[in-house]
């Protein structure tokens, strides 16, 4: 997976996956969730994972200041 292909997977994520009433909606979004926090991690921008999901889980919704959405980190040549 490339750094491109990760940011996008974090912007298309079902976030709320684990609010489903549906065991199968629930399960993909876990298994896709592990593959985005391993990608990111086998990638070295762990925390690129970390504050787009502050960034999803903040504002008045959750009684908080929002979190800035993180640019995506331009490619690294490898």
């Amino acid at each position: 997976m490339t750094l491109s292909e990760l940011y996008k997977g974090l912007e298309q994520h079902d976030w709320f996956h684990t609010m489903s009433d549906s065991r199968e909606v629930y399960s993909r979004g876990q298994s896709e969730w592990r593959r985005l926090q391993y990608a990111a991690a086998g990638l070295g921008v762990p925390d690129l994972f970390t504050e787009y999901s502050k960034h999803v889980f903040s504002g008045p919704a959750f009684g908080t200041p929002k979190h800035p959405k993180p640019e995506m980190p331009p490619e690294v040549a490898k």
